[in-house]
């Protein structure tokens, strides 16, 4: 298992989970509105840091997942 891990097969699936998950996040806790000019709900001014911590966890979540892709990529270049 370790080996698998530590391989870039591992780096490219590791990768790819990172990115769906952080996608998932992305849907359902939208990137927050700024500046909107319209009439919010209360209970979206209440619950808007929780979605905004939620959002950058999926914004950090997609750019480690990118950049174990981009390891991965390098990696089965070199070994080849």
């Amino acid at each position: 298992m370790r080996d698998f891990i530590c391989s870039y097969q591992g780096f490219s699936v590791i990768g790819l989970s990172l990115d769906i998950i952080g996608v998932f996040f992305l849907f359902f806790y939208a990137l927050p509105l700024s500046g909107a000019s319209y009439a919010v709900s209360e209970e979206y001014l209440r619950k808007k840091p929780f979605r905004k911590v939620m959002s950058f966890i999926g914004l950090i979540l997609l750019i480690i997942g990118f950049a174990l892709q981009l390891i991965s990529s390098i990696l089965s270049y070199c070994q080849a």
